[in-house]
C-alpha cells in the first residue's frame, strides 16, 4: 500500500498522507489515475490491469534505467541510416490502415482474433478485428456508437497491426493483444510470446524488427523538460527530420503534457515518394461510467502546421522497423484482414 500511494504521488495524482492505509484520498487517487487510461474499468480496484499501467507511467519518467534490448539503434548526434523496408510489408501496412478506416472501425474494447486457412491453398488464414476484447462474438460492452462494430483502443491497434505486419499469426490468439503490457515492453522484448503473471495470456515482442528512434535536440530545445530525454521527439521533429534520418515505419507511444507521461499510441509511417508523414491511430476515449466514444478511426496528413500545433501538446516514443531479420517474415504469406459482423449488420450490410 505505502508503494501504491507513492507511486500515485509521483504520477501526480495523490496528495494525501504516505501511511499505508486505503482511504477515501487513495481511492479517488486510484479512480482518477483509471479514467486518465483509456483501457481501465473505473472500479477503484487496484488489480492486474491498474498496476502494469502504473508500472508503464513510472517506466516513462526514468532517463536511464531502461533495458539494454530497449537501445537505440542511432545515439543522439550520430548519423544513422535507416534502410528501406520491403515494399511488400510497406504496402501491407498502408492496405491495413486504409482498410480499418474504411470500414469505419470505432473506438473499443475490441482486440482481434486469428482466424487459420482450412487448408494449405487457404494460406495462414486471416486477421480478424473483433467488436470486443475477448475473441469472436464477445461483443458486450457500453459505447456513444449507436452501431456498435469492429472496434480498437490506441494499444490494442498498435499490437494487432504489429502482429499482421510480423505475420506473427497462429501466435497471436495465445497474446494479449495490448492493453495490459506497455509498447516498451512488447517493441523491446524478442519474438515470442512472454507469459504475464497472474493471466491466461502473454504478449509478443518486437525488439527483432524494431529500435528505438532518438532526437536530434530540437525537441528539447522546444521543450526544456525533455532536453536530457532524447528518446522523446515532439512531432514537429518527427516532420522536419522526414526527408533525412528516420525509419520509414514507426510504432510509436505519445505522451501528453497534460498527464506528464505516455497514455496513448499511434503509427506513423513516412511515403518516400512525397516525403509525406501519416498517422494512424485509434484516438477516442472513455467516460468515468466506462462509456467508449465510438470515435472512427482515422488516417491523418502531418503537415507542418498540424506538427507545430501537436509539438504544444505532446511528444512520442517511436519505434522503427529494420530490414533485419525480416527473411523469415516474408517467407510466410500476409494474411487478409477481416471484420467481425456486428448484429446491425446482419439487416443493413457493412458500413
Amino acid at each position: 500500500m505505502l508503494f501504491l500511494q507513492l507511486s500515485l504521488k509521483t504520477l501526480g495524482f495523490y496528495s494525501g498522507a504516505i501511511d499505508g492505509i486505503f482511504g477515501p484520498k487513495t481511492t479517488d487517487a486510484v479512480l482518477t489515475f483509471q479514467a486518465a487510461q483509456d483501457e481501465l474499468t473505473v472500479d477503484g480496484v487496484v488489480g492486474t490491469q491498474t498496476w502494469g499501467k502504473i508500472e508503464h507511467s513510472l517506466d516513462v519518467r526514468e532517463v536511464v534505467t531502461d533495458r539494454d534490448v530497449n537501445a537505440p539503434a542511432d545515439a543522439p548526434g550520430v548519423p544513422y541510416k535507416w534502410e528501406a523496408v520491403p515494399a511488400e510489408i510497406f504496402e501491407h501496412l498502408e492496405t491495413i490502415c486504409k482498410t480499418v478506416v474504411s470500414r469505419k472501425v470505432g473506438y473499443g474494447p475490441g482486440r482481434g482474433w486469428y482466424e487459420p486457412g482450412s487448408s494449405f491453398e487457404d494460406g495462414n488464414g486471416r486477421f480478424v478485428c473483433t467488436i470486443g476484447p475477448y475473441g469472436l462474438g464477445g461483443a458486450d460492452y457500453k459505447t456513444q456508437d449507436s452501431k456498435k462494430g469492429p472496434a480498437f483502443v490506441c494499444s490494442t491497434w498498435t499490437y494487432f497491426a504489429s502482429c499482421m505486419l510480423t505475420r506473427v499469426n497462429e501466435g497471436f490468439n495465445a497474446a494479449i493483444a495490448g492493453g495490459v503490457p506497455n509498447i516498451f515492453d512488447v517493441m523491446a522484448k524478442p519474438h515470442r510470446v512472454h507469459p504475464i503473471a497472474g493471466l491466461k495470456y502473454g504478449y509478443y515482442g518486437f525488439e527483432p524488427f524494431f529500435r528505438l528512434v532518438t532526437s536530434r535536440g530540437c525537441t528539447g530545445d522546444r521543450r526544456p523538460s525533455l532536453a536530457n530525454q532524447p528518446k522523446e521527439m515532439d512531432l514537429l521533429e518527427i516532420w522536419e527530420r522526414r526527408e533525412l534520418d528516420l525509419p520509414e515505419i514507426m510504432i510509436c507511444s505519445q505522451a501528453f503534457a497534460s498527464k506528464g507521461f505516455h497514455s496513448h499510441t499511434a503509427i506513423l509511417w513516412i511515403d518516400r515518394k512525397t516525403q509525406t508523414l501519416y498517422r494512424c491511430a485509434a484516438d477516442g476515449g472513455k467516460t468515468h461510467g466506462n462509456i467508449f466514444s465510438g470515435t472512427d478511426m482515422d488516417i491523418e496528413i502531418v503537415d507542418y502546421n498540424v506538427a507545430k500545433r501537436s509539438a504544444l501538446s505532446s511528444w512520442y516514443r517511436c519505434y522503427g522497423m529494420i530490414p533485419d531479420n525480416l527473411d523469415s517474415v516474408l517467407a510466410k504469406p500476409a494474411c487478409e484482414l477481416a471484420f467481425e459482423v456486428a448484429p446491425y449488420e446482419l439487416e443493413t450490410g457493412p458500413g
